[in-house]
């Protein structure tokens, strides 16, 4: 796999939520890591990646949303032509 696979199930909330909210998702996620029962099953149900949360799953998320200006024009492209679908 490559370095990002594991960022493929990210938990991501809207440009303007609230601070408090997004601190409650921060430690749900946390408390969900640290649970046992979820240790247990999280190869199972999510593959054997490790599971992260906080500024490494940010980091992930910033490494996997950018791209050069170049990739994106070669993939709307790409998408145009063999799909038929613009993109804005």
């Amino acid at each position: 796999g490559t370095g990002s696979s594991g960022a493929q199930k990210l938990l991501v909330l809207p440009k303007d939520t609230r601070p408090e909210i997004i601190e409650s998702y921060r430690n749900a996620v946390n408390a969900m890591l640290a649970d046992p029962e979820f240790q247990a099953a999280q190869t199972g149900a999510l593959g054997s990646y490790k599971q992260v949360g906080g500024q490494t799953a940010q980091r992930l998320y910033t490494i996997g949303t950018n791209m050069p200006d170049e990739s994106r024009r070669w993939i709307r492209n790409w998408l145009l032509r063999r799909y038929n679908v613009k993109l804005r």
